[in-house]
């Protein structure tokens, strides 16, 4: 009976070990991916990930549906990392990506395209005056942590609204980096939806 008990006991330490093994590398799995697939500074999906993301939904709209795919870019970043450093510079990268994630649905994608730009898709837009109270909120808590901080950071968006099915990811981001820039040469601080 000693002998059952002991080969029982032992059996049960050595599937435990297994068992925090294998939870060890599912882990490290798990986090494997996640690195990957996002932006390490911000937590938002990296480019390569987020437009793969989008172009599979672009390809797959149905003739009744509609999306939007928007730049935002951070106007004049180079003179805000001259002006308050690198550290802030990061602070407004991680904020304006927190901030684009709260305004949008939870099945949206929200990626860093590169540096100080990020690209949002919104599913399931079809109404123009909610997207643009969104904008309007995110513009709003932009504004007042600038305001509090006493940093002049605001943001220039060119939002493409994409109607039914036929469209390609190459024609969205065209059409959106044109409205970004519209944007810009209205001034900045400023959206524009096409």
């Amino acid at each position: 009976m000693a002998i059952f008990f002991s080969t029982m006991i032992i059996f049960i330490d050595n599937m435990m070990k297994v068992s925090e093994d294998w939870s060890d590398t599912k882990k490290d799995l798990i986090l494997s991916e996640f690195r990957a697939s996002h932006d390490l500074m911000t937590g938002v999906w990296n480019k390569t990930y987020g437009l793969k993301n989008i172009k599979d939904y672009i390809e797959n709209m149905s003739d009744d549906e509609m999306a939007v795919l928007g730049f935002v870019d951070i106007d004049d970043f180079k003179a805000v990392n001259d002006t308050f450093g690198h550290e802030v510079g990061d602070f407004w990268i991680c904020e304006i990506a927190k901030t684009l994630e709260a305004i949008c649905a939870s099945e949206d994608i929200v990626c860093r395209y590169g540096g100080d730009e990020f690209v949002i898709f919104m599913k399931n837009m079809k109404d123009s005056d909610e997207l643009a109270s969104r904008i309007e909120q995110f513009q709003n808590i932009i504004h007042k942590n600038a305001n509090e901080r006493q940093q002049d950071v605001h943001c220039s968006m060119g939002l493409y609204q994409i109607i039914g099915a036929g469209h390609s990811l190459d024609e969205c981001i065209k059409k959106a980096d044109e409205l970004v820039y519209e944007a810009k040469e209205k001034g900045k601080n400023t959206y524009i939806i096409g």
